[in-house]
C-alpha cells in the first residue's frame, strides 16, 4: 500500500465505478481492481461492495475514506514543504546499458548540494512496459529493434501508454582494444567467425536473441557466452582478444575504463530505437525532464 493506492481508493469512491476511475487515472481496470483488493486485504475489511449501482462504500469503508482524505491532506502539505527545497526525485525503469548509468552519475554530480531521491531500475522491455502501466515507476525507456517496433507499439496502445522517440541508432561491434581487429575501421561478421560472441542475456527478449543468433550462426559463429551482469560482460571482453558483442553507443569513459573499442559492422545493419514511455496524463517534474534531455543527447552521441 502506498500514497498512490490511497488516491486510487478516493477516485473509485468519487466515480462509483472501477472502470470510470481507471479511465480518469489512466490505469487499466484489472490493475485497479487488484490494488483495491490488496488494500482491503491489508486493512482486513471491505471498503467497497459491488451492486447493480456500481461500487458502493461500506459502513466501515466510510470510516476508511475519511481517514484517507486526512492522510492525503497531510501528505500534500508535507509535499508542499518539501517542494520548497531543491529536490531531484524520480522513479525510472530503463534497459541495462552503461549509457543510462553514466547520464545518471553525471546528473547526480551536478546536484551534489541538492537533496535527491532517485529510484533506478534496469529491466527488460516487457517489465518496463508493465511497471509504467501499473504505476510502479514514473516513466520508462523502452529499447527495441526496428523489426519489433510494431509489436511494442501495439503493446503500448493496449495499455493506454504514450511514447516519444528519443534515438535511432545502429548496433556496432564491441571488441577489446588488443584484438587483432582493433585497427580496422569496419568489421564483417565473417571476420569474427572464430571469435566468441558475448551476450548480455537480461537486455534482450527471446525473439530478438534468436534473430541475432541466427545471423551469427549463418556466418559460422558457433561459440557464445551469456552473462547477466554488465561488469562480467565488460571483464570478459577486456580480457579476451577473440571476443565481441553487439552494442549501442558507449561513453568514452566506459570504453577507456575497460580498454574497449566500437567498430561499424559493414555487412549487417541492425537498427535499435529508444522510446520514452509514460502514462497518459502523467506530468514530468523539471528534474525528470533534465534527466531525459541529457539522456537523449547521450543516446544520440552528442556529448
Amino acid at each position: 500500500m502506498n500514497i498512490d493506492h490511497l488516491r486510487y481508493i478516493l477516485e473509485v469512491e468519487k466515480q462509483g465505478s472501477i472502470s470510470k476511475a481507471a479511465k480518469v487515472l489512466y490505469l487499466n481496470q484489472p490493475y485497479l481492481s487488484k490494488v483495491i483488493q490488496e488494500v482491503e486485504n491489508d486493512l482486513g475489511l471491505k471498503i467497497f461492495k459491488r451492486s447493480h449501482h456500481g461500487m458502493e462504500v461500506t459502513n466501515r469503508g466510510q470510516e476508511v475514506i475519511a481517514k484517507i482524505e486526512n492522510i492525503i491532506k497531510d501528505f500534500n502539505e508535507l509535499s508542499h514543504l518539501s517542494s520548497l527545497e531543491e529536490t531531484l526525485s524520480f522513479h525510472v525503469a530503463v534497459p541495462s546499458s552503461s549509457v543510462f548509468v553514466e547520464v545518471l552519475k553525471e546528473l547526480i554530480s551536478q546536484n551534489k548540494e541538492s537533496s535527491y531521491h532517485i529510484h533506478y531500475e534496469e529491466e527488460g522491455p516487457k517489465n518496463i512496459i508493465e511497471k509504467v502501466s501499473n504505476g510502479d515507476v514514473d516513466f520508462g525507456i523502452l529499447r527495441c529493434f526496428d523489426f519489433s517496433e510494431v509489436y511494442y507499439e501495439n503493446q503500448l496502445l493496449y495499455r493506454n501508454l504514450k511514447s516519444s522517440l528519443l534515438s535511432t541508432s545502429k548496433l556496432k561491434l564491441l571488441i577489446s582494444s588488443h584484438s587483432p581487429h582493433a585497427k580496422k575501421q569496419t568489421l564483417s561478421i565473417g571476420e569474427l567467425k572464430n571469435d566468441v560472441h558475448i551476450i548480455h542475456g537480461t537486455s534482450m527478449p527471446g525473439h530478438t536473441m534468436s534473430f541475432v543468433q541466427s545471423l551469427l550462426e549463418k556466418e559460422g559463429v558457433d561459440r557464445s557466452i551469456m552473462v547477466s551482469e554488465r561488469e562480467t560482460m565488460y571483464s570478459l571482453l577486456s580480457s579476451m582478444d577473440d571476443a565481441f558483442m553487439w552494442s549501442t553507443h558507449l561513453p568514452k569513459s566506459v570504453l577507456d575504463c575497460y580498454d574497449l573499442c566500437l567498430k561499424e559492422c559493414n555487412d549487417y545493419e541492425i537498427v535499435i530505437k529508444d522510446f520514452l514511455i509514460y502514462r497518459k496524463g502523467y506530468v514530468f517534474s523539471n528534474e525528470a525532464l533534465k534527466y531525459i534531455e541529457r539522456l537523449k543527447g547521450a543516446l544520440n552521441n552528442e556529448y
